[in-house]
């Protein structure tokens, strides 16, 4: 194998070229170990006979006099797309080398060099974790490469800001977080502002008094959007079109099996029309024939009809496509065992959170999120005095931080050491509208015993309660923009 080397490099690093080695990465020890070799001065190349196939590189041993390993090297997320990272200084060392990988047994490609104890990282990849690895060094030579540490960047997000310390999203003015994005306010509703300016309308479930129906309503302009609307068919009746999760192609899970059904209710959308993916053939593997399918349903409801999943979405399920298909298949019942029974706390109060919610906050939010998650024995909050069923408080403190964690972990959502974990984000709260609108909509359709209709005008005027409060709260948020 012959490399080639630039000259400028290595006197960069403060070295000469004589003290050039070819080496090659050993993955057993992540160390570059070297090996014969011919060095060539004038063509600048290195030369060596090879037995295997591995990652080559030319490399400047560790000298007698060369710096020690650096120690304390720290890294932390900057912004959204950013890290910031720091170590404690070597005695005699002049410089420092950075090296970066998005594995932990990669071969650190180097990154950049610096003079001081700190650096920054920026325009990396959302959603990503990097690893960091650093080094020492003067005109002796370069020292033995630190242990790697890691970080991982927040996911981006358009019209708002992403807080690096728990990736917890701000919105921007005149926007409002809507599933993990940040949608324009306009008039009464979320509009607009997410993925390709599709509207993200929220849906509000109302039973209706005598009916075995959930009617769902839905805040919007007719002008914002012209997509067509789908007609519900009886497929749409029976599987939940709410998804917390980016799906994209390679991917395997029960929920690529959901989305599947869902594209196959619809002609225009369906994955095939015979075999395996058709009606009744679902799947849960996201191939290149889903990937068309979530493509089609991108560009009928404009939300993307170009690019790739990498640039702008098209194909990758995201949270704008997800919030849309929420909009399009919007379910009436659900299926799922695992869903507790509703109480009657569960039907009156509001399931519907428009911000996070964490411990130390005082409001009604944290109020109703307890009475929901007392209405469920695997998440209540306590079995009797202050946090108790009839004894809520609006005080998020740690018994409500507790109840929220076993919520999130019923529902596959985050465990302990998570980030997000105890935190009432984007996330818990579109299951929280999955799990608990659901149980209203089920118990509504199948009702075993005739019911009062002055029990359920009682329901409905609370449920319109809740929904005035929640349309106060927003108004006092544009004013205060304003």
């Amino acid at each position: 194998i012959s490399i080639t080397y630039d000259p400028d490099d290595v006197t960069a690093a403060g070295s000469s070229e004589s003290n050039l080695q070819l080496a090659y990465w050993n993955t057993t020890t992540n160390t570059w170990d070297p090996i014969a070799s011919t060095l060539d001065t004038v063509n600048h190349t290195l030369t060596g006979q090879v037995s295997h196939l591995t990652d080559f590189a030319p490399i400047i041993p560790t000298a007698e006099g060369a710096p020690t390993t650096p120690t304390g090297l720290a890294v932390s997320r900057s912004g959204d797309t950013g890290m910031s990272l720091s170590w404690t200084a070597v005695s005699g060392a002049t410089g420092y080398l950075l090296y970066r990988d998005t594995a932990s047994d990669g071969s650190f490609p180097y990154l950049t060099t610096t003079s001081g104890v700190s650096a920054s990282d920026s325009g990396l990849t959302g959603g990503t974790t990097y690893y960091y690895k650093v080094t020492s060094s003067n005109t002796s030579g370069e020292s033995a490469a630190s242990s790697a540490v890691s970080a991982t960047t927040c996911a981006s997000v358009s019209n708002g800001v992403v807080s690096s310390a728990a990736c917890t999203l701000a919105c921007n003015s005149g926007y409002l977080e809507s599933s993990g994005s940040c949608a324009r306010l306009s008039g009464g509703g979320v509009m607009g502002g997410v993925s390709g300016g599709a509207s993200v309308p929220t849906p509000v479930y109302v039973v209706i008094p005598g009916t075995a129906e959930t009617t769902v309503t839905t805040e919007t302009e007719s002008e914002v959007s012209e997509a067509p609307v789908q007609t519900q068919t009886q497929i749409q009746t029976q599987i939940s079109a709410m998804f917390t999760k980016t799906m994209k192609l390679g991917m395997s899970s029960s929920d690529v099996k959901r989305l599947q059904q869902l594209l196959n209710s619809d002609p225009d959308t369906q994955i095939l029309v015979s075999g395996v993916g058709s009606s009744g053939n679902e799947t849960e593997y996201f191939g290149s024939l889903t990937k068309e399918a979530v493509k089609k349903f991108q560009a009928k409801y404009g939300i993307v009809s170009s690019g790739d999943e990498n640039t702008t979405g098209y194909g990758l399920v995201g949270p704008g496509t997800r919030a849309k298909l929420a909009e399009v298949f919007t379910q009436v019942a659900l299926t799922a065992p695992s869903v507790a029974q509703p109480s009657q706390v569960a039907i009156s109060v509001s399931p519907i959170f428009t911000s996070g919610i964490s411990k130390g906050m005082s409001n009604s939010d944290t109020k109703r999120l307890q009475q929901l998650l007392n209405s469920d024995p695997d998440t209540m909050i306590a079995g009797s005095g202050v946090g108790s069923p009839g004894n809520e408080t609006e005080y998020f403190g740690s018994l409500t931080e507790k109840a929220v964690q076993k919520f999130q972990e019923k529902y596959g959502i985050a465990k302990e050491g998570d980030s997000g974990y105890g935190y009432v984000g984007p996330k818990t709260r579109a299951k929280l509208v999955e799990v608990f609108s659901s149980q209203s909509s089920v118990d509504s359709a199948m009702p075993t015993t005739p019911v009062e209709p002055t029990t359920d005008i009682s329901a409905l005027q609370a449920q319109i309660q809740q929904m005035l409060q929640q349309v106060e709260a927003l108004q006092a948020q544009l004013n205060a923009i304003q």
